[in-house]
């Protein structure tokens, strides 16, 4: 199952954002683009193509999340704990802690704020019964 990554408020703050500084030359002919409203374009477009390519597969072999360019894959068995953002319960983030055992010991966090909430915990459950829900 695919999951993408939630398009929120803040994302079309930067939609509009973006939309202002790339009509502003034609609304205004006389003045150009200064520097920072080349700067603003550039991360206005980073944030909303770094929303645009972020998703989180589930299937049987483990959770893998893409964001950009990169990609991490954790195996269920290696899953410990799902729950929100700095243990609040209600937050739209959720936190998924995950452990790989020696020789590559490694301990982490994988941050995904999917936009069906409901159903990618429910994938959770299916895939992950042993692990610690707190949402």
């Amino acid at each position: 199952m695919r999951f993408r990554a939630r398009f929120g408020a803040v994302d079309y703050f930067w939609i509009a954002g973006l939309c202002l500084y790339i009509v502003l030359p034609f609304v205004m002919p006389n003045r150009g683009l200064h520097f920072a409203q080349i700067l603003s374009i550039a991360v206005a477009s980073f944030q909303i193509l770094t929303k645009t390519l972020t998703w989180w597969d589930l299937d049987s072999d483990g959770l893998k999340e893409r964001r950009l360019w990169y990609t991490r894959e954790i195996p269920w068995r290696e899953v410990l704990r799902v729950g929100g953002l700095n243990s609040r319960p209600a937050s739209r983030i959720l936190a998924i802690d995950y452990a790989r055992p020696a020789p590559m010991s490694d301990r982490g966090q994988i941050l995904a704020s999917p936009g069906d909430r409901a159903q990618f915990l429910a994938a959770l459950h299916r895939f992950v019964p042993t692990a610690d829900f707190e949402v």
